[in-house]
Order: structure tokens, then sequence, then C-alpha cells
């Protein structure tokens, strides 16, 4: 499971938008990349035999949706910021979680705010203007969260946005996939995340570049995961 989970891995940040194009990677792949992801090798002949694309989704229906997560956060973990000890020590305050509606449906029966967000955005190349009414809801209560603070955390909310859910949209056109199977939505969502923010820790601002560099070779995607 692991070398195939890896290979998923992989194929994301060569371009691989769909499960079809994951299956189609690993098909692809030269034994050496097959060798690197541990895929067993007949005893005979040597050769990595590659798994059905069918089988690709099995497993990746069956994945637990944390599991994407947590290799995510792992990674930040490792790249990322420490909290000081004057920080760890802190009085706890509260923090914004921001989930992803379009992979995951959820009741909201502790809720005590309702809030209406009107954003105006226009294109500078073209001048269009556009005008979005986007509606929030929390679980503080006016006394633990003012307006000023959900201002803030809306605001940082909309940069999360631009940096993970905006090119998820734009660059591996998630929304029209078609995936809705289990737990597919949300591992296709982390495996997107991961090829995102590996991008962006290696300076690269442009995702969509960074994913036809990656493609061209087989190892470089191995190569910016750790693999090698």
């Amino acid at each position: 499971m692991l070398p195939l989970l890896c290979a998923a891995a992989s194929a994301v940040p060569a371009g691989a938008r769909s499960l079809i194009a994951i299956g189609e990677w690993i098909t692809d792949a030269p034994q050496s990349a097959l060798e690197v992801l541990d895929f067993p090798a007949e005893p005979l002949t040597g050769v990595h035999p590659v798994p059905h694309p069918a089988t690709v989704r099995r497993l990746l229906q069956r994945l637990d949706g944390d599991a994407p997560d947590a290799a995510i956060g792992a990674l930040l973990q490792a790249g990322g910021v420490h909290p000081s000890e004057s920080e760890r020590s802190a009085k706890p305050v509260p923090r914004a979680i921001a989930v992803d509606g379009k992979t995951v449906r959820l009741d909201h029966p502790g809720a005590r705010q309702a809030i209406q967000t009107v954003r105006w955005r226009r294109d500078r190349s073209t001048g269009k203007l556009t005008i979005e009414r986007v509606y929030l809801i929390t679980g503080l209560d006016t006394y633990d969260a003012t307006a000023v603070q959900l201002a803030t955390w809306i605001r940082g909310h909309w940069g999360i946005e631009n940096l993970l859910h905006h090119v998820r949209d734009r660059t591996f056109r998630e929304d029209d996939s078609k995936v809705r199977t289990g737990h597919l939505p949300r591992t296709m969502a982390g495996l997107r995340n991961l090829a995102i923010l590996i991008f962006r820790q290696n300076g690269h601002t442009n995702i969509a570049a960074a994913l036809r560099h990656t493609g061209r070779d087989h190892t470089r995607p191995l190569r910016i995961l750790g693999l090698t």
C-alpha cells in the first residue's frame, strides 16, 4: 500500500489531475522510479510490475482522509517555524479553522453567529467588477468574537484560499472533478495540497509552471518529495 500511496503523491506534483492521470503516470514510470518507490520486483525477472489503474482507485478510495493531512502537517512542522518558550506558555487565543465545503459536508449545531461578507473584486486586465457574497458561521458569540476579530480571521482565510483552494480550482481544475466516492474527494484534495505546499516551500510562485517542469522527468517528483 505504501509504494502505491507514494506513487500517487509523486504523480500529482508531476501534473496528474485525476485518478486516471495518476494511474497513467504510474504505468509510464520507468523501472528505476518504481524501484525507488519500493514496488516489489518479480523474483525471476527482477521487473517491477505496476498495478492496474482500478487498484489505484480502490486504494485511494479506502484510504483514511487523515493520511494526506498528516503528511502535510509533518511537512510543515519539518520546515516551519517553531514557537518560542514564551509563545508556548502564553494564554491560548481563539484560532480560526477553515473547512473546504466542496469536499466536506458538516452540520453546525454549535453555531452562535452567522456572517455575510461582501467581496468586491475588479480584474485589472479587463476592468470587470465581480461582487461575491460569502456566508460564514462561528461557534463564538458576540462577546467572544468582535466584528474586528471576525474580519481579521476572514481575511486570513482568504489568504489560505489564494494559497491552496484557488490553485486547486484553477490549476488542478478541482471544480471539474467527478470524484465523489468515499474518502476520494478529501484524499485528492490532500494530495493536491501536499504538491502545492512543497512547491511553495521550494520557492515556486507559479504552480502551473512548477507542475510542467516536474512532469517532464519522472525523477523530479521523487526528489522534491525526499524519496531520493
